[in-house]
């Protein structure tokens, strides 16, 4: 017996966290490819605090945005992919075992990827806040893995919207429950956390970035 039922399984930062993550990533490939690299760093530094919050949220959140939930093992997760493909999608409240792996493996792509952005120059006109800190031979090097990375990301990112694109096409609406928040599950609902105290988490990640890099906020020209 299906007994399905609308239930809130996403709280009000996980969404807040999703959709500005979205919003901030294609912000950095434009300011990039437009050469404006002092917005590129600022929305770097706040991607970085947001990525931060999130982390915290990992430990401090809903149950279902906590790390420790929604880490399957590799079986678990295998054996998802085998029934996706046999068009018997595993019920969940949350992140399924492979969306969760997806999630890691965003964040640690993501932290590579802005922390490696802090120690490099661009040549011409600007610098990380951190590039002083190391030689220019390291510097050097996490500029290479800065843009070699950056084509994993793309790949993971690729990865992503064919997923969710595929799931749109089976009818499962996950885009419309991380905008609402509800979804139809036969589980019982997460145990949610208010979604407020995970965005006072990122403004005082947001405010200590402020705080240590004040000059990388200050935007000439706009």
């Amino acid at each position: 017996m299906n007994n399905s039922q609308k239930r809130k399984i996403w709280d009000g930062f996980v969404r807040f966290y999703h959709w500005l993550q979205v919003l901030l990533l294609g912000g950095l490939w434009w300011s990039a490819e437009q050469a404006r690299m002092e917005l590129h760093m600022a929305m770097g530094l706040c991607l970085l605090s947001l990525i931060l919050a999130r982390i915290v949220w990992g430990f401090i959140g809903s149950s279902n945005a906590q790390f420790r939930h929604f880490i399957a093992h590799p079986k678990q997760a295998w054996q998802e992919f085998k029934l996706e493909l046999k068009g018997k999608p595993a019920a969940t409240a949350g992140h399924s075992a492979l969306g969760a792996y997806m999630v890691i493996a965003l964040i640690s792509v993501l932290l590579l990827q802005l922390g490696s952005g802090l120690f490099i120059s661009d040549d011409l006109f600007s610098e990380g806040p951190l590039y002083h800190t190391v030689s220019e031979q390291t510097s050097l090097w996490l500029k290479d893995l800065h843009h070699s990375n950056f084509n994993l990301l793309l790949g993971l990112v690729a990865l992503h919207v064919a997923a969710i694109g595929w799931f749109t096409l089976k009818k499962r609406q996950l885009i419309r429950a991380m905008l609402s928040g509800y979804r139809h599950s036969p589980h019982s609902p997460a145990k949610l956390r208010n979604g407020f105290i995970g965005f006072v988490v990122f403004m005082l990640m947001l405010g200590t970035m402020t705080q240590l890099f004040g000059d990388y906020f200050v935007l000439d020209g706009l």
